[in-house]
């Protein structure tokens, strides 16, 4: 007899379904750079300074890095980049999405906006799931901004 097949939990559906929405949003950025090539001075500036956020990010993280919104019980990240900004990541996605659209068709801001969107409801399933995981967070939080440095 096989045993009973557990229901997935929506927080790990949304969390699945959120993530395929950025990376496909993510592909069409590709794409739209491609279409765009060569880029602006300005979107290679915008670009240059979106992937040192990003790799600042990533390195921060270490081996708690995580393409899923909830946490991996690593613990909380507040040091380095993480001490300006509570999401570095997707500011960097944001930055070099935006950086795309400098060089390319007005019509890519339309994905810009959704993207926007897509990012915006991860940090908010990850602020929940950081909440509940670490109770230091609540701290963390009102001394550092959610997004953009020393403005939200």
């Amino acid at each position: 007899m096989d045993a009973p097949v557990e229901p997935i939990a929506d927080s790990v559906l949304n969390d699945w379904v959120v993530l395929i929405a950025q990376i496909v949003l993510l592909a069409a950025f590709v794409m739209v750079a491609i279409d765009a090539w060569p880029l602006n001075l300005s979107s290679q500036i915008g670009l240059g300074i979106a992937l040192c956020i990003l790799l600042a990010s990533r390195v921060g993280l270490g081996n708690s890095f995580r393409v899923l919104a909830s946490p991996n019980g690593k613990g909380l990240k507040i040091s380095g980049i993480y001490s300006f900004v509570r999401n570095p990541m997707y500011l960097g996605l944001l930055l070099a999405a935006g950086a795309v659209c400098l060089s390319s068709r007005p019509l890519s801001w339309i994905l810009f906006a959704f993207l926007l969107t897509v990012l915006l409801t991860k940090i908010r399933a990850e602020e929940s799931y950081l909440k509940d995981a670490y109770p230091e967070y609540l701290e963390y939080v009102k001394g550092t901004k959610r997004l953009i440095p020393w403005v939200w």
